[in-house]
């Protein structure tokens, strides 16, 4: 017999059903099942796209100003990626904000990144940055839309 409250999928519409704990096997000889953590699993994903920051006052590096209209952030990966990656960014009015010297500078976004490995990159803002060479401080997304993506999965 059926258990009580049993639906039968064949006969519902839109019936959704879940599934866990399932290892698909090639061949005849089956393996033992392979648990993973989540922190395995998260580092497995993040060698592909990593999501550093996203969404306003999310922190993405602290920088300094090269020169007066050149700001330099470095960001290392929490796990080796597959590949050198690309930036992923928004260009938006004031996406994002250097804090430095008692004030705050906005931006619109990142113009390049630089020293790419798998390892890390520097990112770079070159427009609508303003300041004195030599001084650091914290750069962080200032809208809700602002965001820092690294994507190496093609």
């Amino acid at each position: 017999g059926a258990a009580v409250g049993q639906v039968n999928l064949a006969d519902t519409v839109n019936a959704t059903w879940f599934v866990t704990g399932v290892q698909l096997e090639v061949g005849e000889q089956a393996t033992p099942f392979e648990h993973r953590s989540f922190g395995d699993e998260l580092a497995r994903c993040q060698r592909y796209y990593y999501n550093h920051a996203e969404g306003a006052a999310k922190i993405i590096a602290l920088g300094a100003l090269y020169s007066s209209s050149l700001l330099l952030c470095p960001v290392l990966f929490p796990t080796a990626m597959r590949t050198a990656p690309s930036l992923e960014d928004v260009d938006s009015t004031n996406a994002y904000i250097f804090y430095s010297n008692g004030s705050g500078d906005s931006f619109n976004t990142f113009a390049s990144i630089n020293g790419t490995s798998e390892n890390g990159v520097n990112l770079e803002a070159s427009s609508g940055i303003s300041g004195t060479a030599g001084h650091g401080g914290k750069v962080e997304c200032s809208t809700s839309t602002a965001k820092i993506c690294f994507d190496a999965e093609l």
